[in-house]
């Protein structure tokens, strides 16, 4: 008996000291998906700043986070950068001031094939944002989709409710 109890404890004793090995799930995305979101990347820091500059009505940085011929569809109308600077001049030049208040959920989409612009890869948000006009002030929830490209942004997609901003532009 004694024999037995002194193998099991040998035996016990090797196997708790042979090297452990690790096992991590795969990362690998399956092979019927079409891509696979991150929650927090360099393009969603870079969507968060140029929020940030949007706050500070800084212009010429906020158009540094864009492509020269980035296109912006608010609502499904299609400006260019300078139309959409031209927008926010306009609120500016009327009394009216913008600060997004929050920004979440917020996340990137990249897609193995890419768009037939070149593009995988998008960053989607929700951003709550306050738009002031004197002692009025009036809340907007924002979706938006910023297509990236090397770095920049070359597209964007904005639905938002137009309806209360109209009032306060009156």
């Amino acid at each position: 008996m004694k024999k037995l109890f002194y193998l099991l404890v040998i035996t016990t004793t090797f196997i708790a000291c042979q090297t452990k090995k690790e096992t991590s799930p795969s990362s690998d995305a399956p092979a019927n998906a079409l891509g696979y979101n991150l929650d927090s990347t360099e393009n969603t820091a870079k969507v968060q700043e140029m929020i940030n500059q949007l706050n500070g009505m800084d212009t010429a940085k906020y158009r540094s986070f864009y492509a020269a011929d980035a296109i912006f569809h608010d609502n499904l109308d299609s400006t260019t950068l300078d139309q959409n600077i031209n927008m926010f001049n306009s609120f500016k030049a009327n009394g009216i001031s913008i600060k997004v208040t929050s920004v979440g959920p917020i996340w990137e989409v990249v897609n193995k094939k890419a768009s037939p612009t070149g593009v995988t890869n998008y960053v989607i948000s929700y951003q709550y944002a306050d738009f002031s006009k004197g002692d009025k002030t009036v809340k907007v929830v924002i979706n938006s989709v910023d297509a990236f490209k090397d770095g920049k942004i070359v597209e964007e997609w904005n639905t938002y409710d137009t309806r209360k901003i109209v009032e306060l532009m009156k």
